[in-house]
């Protein structure tokens, strides 16, 4: 069961609606009682176009603020009357997560509700409506009121959708949750020391709450399950002779099994790979990417029916005082400074061939003076709120 919150957006959000204080007091209870019951809300606005003063950027266009979404709550963006037009991505949301009742508020009801209604009814959704959740203007040939109660009480009910009273809704909420096994979303996050949670000043493990996986997890919230896969000195697919059992891609498929079902994939690879017994150029260890990712990607489609979303990035890079680290010697100095200036671009080139989220771990944190390679506390905190941004943005959570 989800529930949709309609283009409840400043623009059109005021007293020309019917029943305008109404509707505000139904939907914010609807709101906050679908929370308090884990049920999952979905914002959807409504995009007129740029220059419509409706738009992206417009203050018009945002969610009106008494409705205020709550960090981490998903928001699909439309330019069509139906939410589940194919091209918006909600339809397939829902789908993949096997949701199969939806209850539908917001504005207006003889336009994007009506339009939605009859699409999430083809689609094969139990579709709830309920009263006092929805409203519109007046219109070139009815008044508001008279639209209102045409759809919510002649059209919709018994064709389209149940329209139940707010309390028959919330007891259908209440009565739900309790039947409803949702399983969190498992982000998998695969990398080296630097996913670890390695302290350069302390030369320990960063506390899991400052580590940038467990700032993920906080504002992740719950739904959710981070699992940290990172081992320091792992390498993309190389064998390390003094070290040992460093090579990702030896561990990958064994690593997905063990932790599947999994929706993510958070990969953050390659700072080891510029050590100077390996004598890599960057486009060598891009190479080395490409063959990691094919790995993973024959095992999602083949043995996960695709299910799992990519995130990758590109590690931060080696710092310039590198020649004053005690790992400077093991990095080749300068020579590591400079090829890792050089993975992004090719990172990035790897993200759009195959259709993966990217993100550049250096545009946002830089590494510690203390060893020119690893992230402190301050900037694992950055770079966990970074991601997070990130997979909010590619809809990922």
């Amino acid at each position: 069961m989800v529930l949709l919150a309609v283009d409840i957006q400043q623009g059109i959000t005021d007293d020309r609606l019917y029943a305008f204080d109404d509707f505000k007091t139904n939907v914010k209870r609807l709101i906050d009682e679908a929370r308090c019951f884990g049920i999952e809300v979905i914002y959807i606005r409504h995009d007129d176009g740029e220059g419509s003063g409706f738009s992206a950027g417009d203050a018009a266009f945002e969610i009106a603020s008494e409705f205020a979404p709550l960090e981490g709550e998903k928001i699909f963006d439309k330019k069509v009357n139906s939410c589940l037009d194919p091209a918006i991505g909600l339809l397939e949301y829902l789908k993949s997560k096997n949701v199969k009742d939806l209850i539908i508020s917001g504005l207006q009801t003889d336009y994007c509700i009506d339009a939605t209604v009859k699409s999430a009814f083809e689609h094969g959704f139990k579709v709830i409506v309920p009263k006092g959740c929805n409203s519109t203007r007046a219109n070139a040939y009815m008044d508001a009121e008279t639209t209102y109660k045409f759809y919510n009480d002649s059209m919709w009910p018994g064709r389209y959708a149940e329209c139940l009273s707010i309390e028959e809704t919330i007891s259908l909420m209440k009565a739900y949750t309790p039947g409803e096994k949702v399983s969190p979303k498992r982000i998998l996050c695969f990398g080296d020391s630097l996913t670890w949670g390695y302290d350069p000043e302390l030369r320990t493990r960063i506390d899991a709450s400052c580590r940038w996986t467990g700032v993920l997890a906080k504002k992740l919230g719950d739904g959710y399950t981070v699992i940290e896969e990172g081992q320091n000195g792992r390498t993309i697919a190389t064998d390390d002779p003094a070290e040992g059992e460093k090579n990702g891609i030896r561990y990958i498929v064994p690593c997905l099994e063990s932790q599947s079902p999994l929706d993510v994939m958070v990969l953050m690879l390659g700072t080891n790979d510029l050590k100077r017994k390996f004598n890599y150029c960057a486009p060598d260890i891009a190479c080395e990417m490409e063959r990691f990712l094919q790995k993973v990607m024959a095992h999602n489609m083949f043995k996960m029916q695709g299910n799992m979303k990519i995130l990758l990035v590109s590690p931060p890079l080696v710092g310039d005082n590198i020649r004053d680290s005690w790992l400077g010697d093991s990095f080749g100095y300068e020579r590591a400074v400079e090829v890792s200036r050089q993975l992004s671009p090719l990172y990035e080139d790897l993200a759009k061939r195959y259709n993966l989220a990217f993100l550049d771990a250096s545009l946002y944190v830089e590494v510690c003076p203390a060893d020119s390679i690893h992230l402190d506390a301050k900037a694992q905190t950055k770079l966990g709120e970074a991601i997070f941004s990130k997979l909010k943005e590619e809809q990922f959570i």
